[in-house]
């Protein structure tokens, strides 16, 4: 078993060793629970910025978005399986403070308090370009294919 040079070989918890890899595996699966929760939470607020008239771009980027959120956790828990515990731990903190603090600052009443702005509609979509509405017209710029002879 490979071991990171210079790691504090002090027994933690369940780990021996903060230099070698989780022997349970319990720390990469509950990273990948936090990974879930995190974008979960990501798409919940995607969602919530998209109501009120999202474009088909927006639209499928969610879906795309809430597909990622079920095979990305896994993914990387295998990978981060391979990592020394003691760096899958630090992942693993930072990660549930970071969605600690996404959780807690979209409360309104400590929005209020800090002082933050209120949330604003989402912008409608832009309006189409000047490029896009001669489009199939004649002398458009297209190849011409569709011209009658």
């Amino acid at each position: 078993q490979r071991r990171v040079h210079g790691a504090d070989p002090t027994p933690w918890l369940w780990i021996n060793h903060l230099g070698a890899r989780d022997p349970t595996g319990v720390l990469p699966a509950v990273f990948a629970l936090g990974l879930w929760a995190q974008l979960r939470l990501s798409v919940h607020e995607m969602n919530k910025n998209l109501d009120g008239g999202a474009g088909p771009q927006q639209q499928q980027m969610a879906a795309i978005m809430r597909t990622a959120s079920f095979l990305i956790p896994p993914i990387v828990g295998l990978a981060v399986n391979h990592f020394a515990s003691g760096m899958v731990l630090y992942f693993t903190i930072n990660m549930f403070c970071t969605i600690l603090q996404t959780y807690v600052l979209q409360l309104p009443a400590l929005r209020r308090a800090l002082g933050f702005p209120k949330p604003q509609n989402p912008p409608s979509p832009p309006a189409p370009m000047i490029s896009e509405v001669g489009r199939g017209e004649e002398g458009s710029g297209g190849s011409g294919s569709d011209r009658e002879a």
